[in-house]
């Protein structure tokens, strides 16, 4: 069968949820389905600029088509401005949904990225495609095209409680897709709530993971201690400076703990790491790099509290490694509540206290046992197996 995925990155050197997902998919689909995959997306490699750092045009990625296109023009300067006076002032007023859905179209148009040249060859290439996918409702390249495609459309929002799931353009994403695939029971019951048109054609699909056991950690500076892992975006939206801050009072609280905390991941723009010894940032690491830093670990941190699925959260489960994760996090409450190695805390003193448990009971086999029961659950109920057959139910629907 042969399929369009849409994302606004791509790429192995990509770090963001929807994009990994993107890309984890697309090479399933393609070796475990025998579907011919023809990724459309943009040159850049940063959403905090949507600069070219890729080259246009077609190229193929391990046998998948990649057709990349640069952006009309780089994020804008006043993007951050308007994004917090929209939050604080517009979001909260009365207005007419006109009114309402030209201040939508102002902040989608400051944060990007465009590319026309990505737009008129989709509309023009779709005729060859049986379904099309989509990732996430944030950017242009979903909700700019997808209304305007004649073509079946697959729309995976990762949604979650955020600003942008409220917009107009997002309701009309949902209700004009026709199929929808969820990560979570949270997701779809957030979307069911707020837009109920859109219960009928919903399915939680996820997205599988290979469980492995740890390996042994590369030997470097910063795994010569025990460490706290923290992998993904490094920046202010995810809360990092938040998590640094707990980190130095649970240091200041058992000044005799060797923990470490070893940041992994593209800094975003602006955000500053606290300069402390005990604080390792590593920056982008690549994907073998990452496998031997998360089976070193002591324990993986999460500190966002807004995401739809958190692979690596489920790839620390899959390689039985504890995880202390942020209880403002609906997600992260869900796992809690279903596996026994997820902790959450909701302040500094409960994530000095669960961490403090965490280390002192790291080799003890009672919780040994604990992680083995996870990977188990995430076996059970996030198989590539399972995955994929619902994918391959599209292969007989009416597309």
């Amino acid at each position: 069968m042969n399929i369009a995925i849409i994302v606004q990155r791509f790429g192995k050197e990509v770090i963001g949820g929807a994009e990994t997902h993107a890309r984890v998919l697309a090479h399933r689909l393609k070796n475990d389905l025998n579907w011919s995959i023809s990724v459309y997306t943009t040159t850049a490699k940063s959403y905090a600029t949507w600069a070219p750092e890729f080259t246009s045009g077609v190229s193929t990625e391990d046998g998948i088509q990649v057709n990349r296109f640069d952006c009309d023009r780089n994020r804008s300067l006043f993007f951050s401005f308007f994004n917090k006076f929209y939050r604080v002032f517009i979001h909260h007023l009365p207005l007419p949904i006109k009114i309402r859905s030209k201040f939508e179209s102002i902040w989608m148009g400051l944060q990007g990225p465009y590319s026309l040249n990505l737009e008129q060859r989709l509309l023009e290439d779709q005729s060859k495609y049986k379904l099309i996918i989509f990732f996430t409702y944030l950017y242009p390249t979903t909700n700019r095209l997808l209304p305007k495609l004649t073509t079946k459309t697959l729309l995976v929002p990762t949604a979650h409680n955020e600003l942008p799931f409220y917009f107009q353009t997002t309701k009309t994403l949902l209700e004009k897709a026709s199929y929808i695939y969820v990560n979570t029971d949270i997701e779809k019951k957030l979307i069911i709530n707020q837009y109920p048109l859109t219960e009928s054609k919903i399915e939680i699909a996820g997205l599988g993971f290979d469980c492995h056991s740890r390996t042994p950690a590369q030997e470097n500076s910063s795994q010569r201690k025990p460490y706290l892992l923290y992998m993904g975006r490094v920046g202010k939206a995810k809360n990092v400076h938040v998590l640094t801050e707990y980190f130095l009072k649970y240091r200041s609280n058992y000044p005799e703990s060797k923990l470490q905390l070893v940041l992994a991941g593209e800094l975003d723009q602006g955000f500053q790491v606290i300069q402390d010894d005990h604080i390792i940032d590593l920056g982008y690491v690549s994907e073998q790099d990452k496998r031997s830093l998360l089976a070193g670990a002591t324990a993986l941190v999460s500190a966002s509290y807004h995401e739809s699925l958190a692979m690596i959260v489920l790839e620390a489960v899959a390689a039985k490694i504890p995880v202390l994760a942020a209880g403002q996090c609906e997600l992260f409450k869900n796992y809690a509540s279903k596996l026994k190695t997820v902790r959450c805390y909701r302040n500094s003193s409960e994530f000095s206290s669960e961490l403090k448990g965490l280390t002192g009971s790291i080799s003890s086999s009672d919780l040994q046992k604990k992680l083995k029961d996870s990977r188990k659950w995430l076996e059970q109920h996030l198989s590539w197996h399972k995955v994929l057959t619902i994918y391959k139910r599209l292969e007989h629907s009416d597309i």
